[in-house]
């Protein structure tokens, strides 16, 4: 779905998408990030098996310690992760 953002209701989109990922999480699905910006990081982990999201912080400390492979969307979701 494709909701336009429009001056004086983000607040209620926000809610609104929020309440609509909740339910989503609670039915075991999944959301596909890069089309899903107004999700917060943290529903966005709870679609996943604990284990994997740590397997993949992991792999990514073991081969980019330094941090240079970055993208807008890794920083996001990483951010909410660690």
């Amino acid at each position: 779905m494709d909701f336009p953002v429009i001056a004086g209701r983000q607040e209620r989109l926000w809610q609104l998408v929020r309440t609509m990922a909740e339910d989503v999480v609670d039915a075991g699905g999944r959301f596909y990030a890069a089309k899903d910006a107004a999700i917060p990081g943290e529903l966005y982990r709870a679609s996943f098996r604990e284990d994997q999201v740590e397997r993949l912080l992991a792999l990514k400390a073991e081969l980019d310690p330094q941090a240079l492979l970055r993208t807008a969307l890794g920083d996001r979701l990483l951010e909410a992760w660690q």
